[in-house]
């Protein structure tokens, strides 16, 4: 079994939505599984996330 990496939204408070949540939130459903598909691939590969998935994050 892989390990995944795990992803953290930040956020001031515990009881806050993170900017990232907002964003994510803010777009439509088909934009949403976009962005969720890449943050999965990050879970995935974390630092050996390749070309073109690690341009568009850094």
């Amino acid at each position: 079994m892989v390990r995944k990496w795990k992803v953290y939204y930040y956020s001031e408070s515990e009881n806050e939505e993170s900017e990232i949540e907002t964003f994510i939130n803010s777009k439509d459903d088909r934009n949403q599984a976009k962005i969720l598909a890449w943050i999965e691939k990050l879970e995935e590969l974390g630092s050996n996330l390749p070309e073109p998935y690690a341009d568009i994050l850094t």
